[in-house]
């Protein structure tokens, strides 16, 4: 478990365990910064010093915050990898996809506890509609514990959003938010890769391989970042040439450096995060999306500090972004 959060939740995880732990005499009348210094001086210097800080934190909220601080992490470490509900913001694909291998009672037996519109979507793709239609589901009733199982195992394969440790604004997307703010960040991406370009006629004939909304939208972007810094440039100019292939047609291209940067965001999120945002994706482009993640995360391994440093100012440009795309209530189709 450990290994898949963020240091955030993981020293707030060992916070709450150790103020479980004071039982004896010589614990009891502890603070928790003293408990901290005591019972973790085996971390490392930053994460003591952070773990610290967040006891100190803990010791000067008021008795009845710091119980209710104690008893909001003991639930979410109890309910951990098992998600009490099913979180409305999951692509009918990937409900299809946790479906697909399952005996058609099983998918008739989800399928009921849908809403409407996602059921009869998900049924379509399962072949099942017809079926579903004229089952009559008094009749194949199964026990309450068949129904806790199964229940159970199909919430296992998605995460609900108060799993999120911390949820940040890209944790906040709709499914067509998200897929409206990666094709914007492709779009911006191309813009910013086109300030390289100094001959109109180079220029146009590049545009010339968008439809014409994607051509106004690159436009606008072009123009409203007259601003932008010679180094963005150049790395949206080396995006795009790594990115860019004959097979893919340009809208294709737009949303596949969208997911791109949303990796850069995502590099560092926990497991639970990531997997929260892709969940709202279709399959594929979710599977891109982790495939990403992992050769960022690879590549960090021998990065320079410099290239750290400008991953970092990259993930948090991203996520004023998704800020202010939520803002502007702005969904690109």
């Amino acid at each position: 478990m450990i290994r898949t959060i963020s240091q955030s939740e993981r020293l707030d995880i060992l916070l709450a365990l150790a103020l479980v732990f004071r039982r004896t005499n010589e614990d009891a009348g502890q603070t928790a910064a003293e408990l901290a210094e005591k019972s973790f001086s085996a971390l490392s210097p930053q994460e003591l010093e952070t773990l610290q800080t967040r006891a100190a934190l803990f010791d000067r909220m008021p008795p009845k915050n710091r119980q209710l601080w104690q008893s909001f992490w003991l639930d979410k470490i109890r309910r951990r990898g098992r998600s009490a509900r099913l979180d409305e913001h999951i692509n009918p694909l990937q409900t299809v996809e946790a479906l697909k291998n399952e005996p058609p009672t099983i998918q008739l037996l989800i399928l009921r506890n849908l809403a409407p519109e996602t059921r009869r979507e998900v049924a379509a793709s399962l072949g099942v509609e017809d079926f579903f239609e004229t089952t009559d589901a008094e009749a194949h009733a199964p026990t309450n514990e068949i129904v806790a199982a199964v229940r159970q195992k199909f919430l296992s394969y998605f995460v609900a959003l108060e799993d999120v440790y911390e949820p940040v604004a890209l944790d906040k997307f709709t499914i067509a938010e998200l897929s409206g703010f990666i094709r914007m960040l492709g779009v911006r991406e191309t813009a910013t890769a086109c300030r390289a370009i100094h001959s109109k006629e180079t220029l146009a004939a590049f545009l010339n391989r968008f439809d014409e909304e994607s051509t106004r939208q690159i436009v606008h972007y072009i123009t409203e970042m007259e601003k932008v810094k010679q180094f963005w440039v150049i790395q949206a100019e080396k995006l795009l040439r790594e990115t860019w292939s004959p097979a893919l047609e340009p809208d294709e291209l737009l949303r596949v450096l969208g997911l791109k940067l949303l990796a850069t965001a995502m590099s560092e999120r926990d497991e639970t995060a990531l997997r929260y945002t892709a969940q709202k994706l279709a399959p594929r482009e979710a599977q891109m999306l982790l495939e990403y993640v992992d050769e960022i995360k690879i590549n960090l391994a021998s990065a320079s500090d410099e290239e750290k440093s400008n991953l970092n100012k990259r993930r948090k440009t991203i996520e004023r972004l998704a800020i202010k795309f939520i803002q502007s209530g702005k969904i690109e189709s």
